[in-house]
């Protein structure tokens, strides 16, 4: 869903729509396009180095070791 999300975010951006608000979090509060954008490529950047390289990071592979 957030590569769907992220699909979106890249389209609207790229074609310089005047989206002042994602609603992500209210209408309180918003981030530029670009900012959403980026965020959610380094939230996806971590779900795939933690699928990844999970079980060489986790605890217990590094307390195996010693």
């Amino acid at each position: 869903m957030l590569v769907f999300f992220e699909l979106l975010l890249a389209q609207a951006w790229l074609r310089g729509l005047p989206v002042t608000n994602c609603g992500c979090f209210g209408s309180s509060s918003s981030n530029p396009l670009w900012s959403e954008f980026l965020l959610n490529v380094i939230w996806l950047a971590a779900v795939w180095v933690a699928l990844r390289f999970g079980s060489r990071l986790s605890l217990d592979s590094i307390l195996e070791k010693n």
